[in-house]
């Protein structure tokens, strides 16, 4: 039996379409935003669970705002980036089976990983190499913390 979780979320970001061949969206070359909704699919062994589907939320959240994340505009900018491109970049970095990358919820693309291929596809890894890089560590602290940084907690 074949087993599977997901997580899902959305994220705010820009990005544009540089060599947009079609002149009936000529537009697309230019940055332009979008709520970008992700859906991550992770292959699992077992019925429970080789990773927490919110700490693979967590993970990717943070992977993404390391980085993509802009302070001035306090948006993601992915450049040239498609939707399939990001799923890409996310599939390899998170050993994804698949995953779907859509725009304001209304085009987007969806894709697999190619397992009997892709050595470094493993059912039974639970955290990417970077997991353990101090920099990711200090970003799921920031995020994951209720406070605004320099606020203190009321009681």
């Amino acid at each position: 039996m074949k087993k599977e979780i997901y997580c899902s979320f959305q994220i705010e970001g820009v990005h544009y379409w540089a060599d947009c061949p079609f002149e009936e969206v000529d537009y697309l070359r230019h940055r332009h935003r979008h709520q970008f909704g992700i859906k991550a699919y992770k292959q699992v062994t077992h019925s429970d669970r080789d990773i927490e589907f919110i700490v693979l939320k967590h993970q990717m959240l943070a992977y993404l705002h390391k980085t993509y994340y802009n302070d001035v505009s306090k948006l993601h900018w992915f450049g040239g980036k498609s939707c399939e491109m990001l799923a890409e970049e996310l599939i390899t970095a998170f050993e994804l089976t698949r995953c779907e990358v859509n725009e304001d919820g209304e085009n987007g693309a969806i894709v697999y990983a190619d397992i009997a291929t892709n050595d470094s596809i493993s059912p039974l890894s639970k955290y990417p190499s970077w997991y353990n890089d101090a920099e990711y560590q200090e970003t799921m602290k920031k995020l994951s913390s209720p406070y605004v940084e320099g606020e203190e907690e009321s009681e």
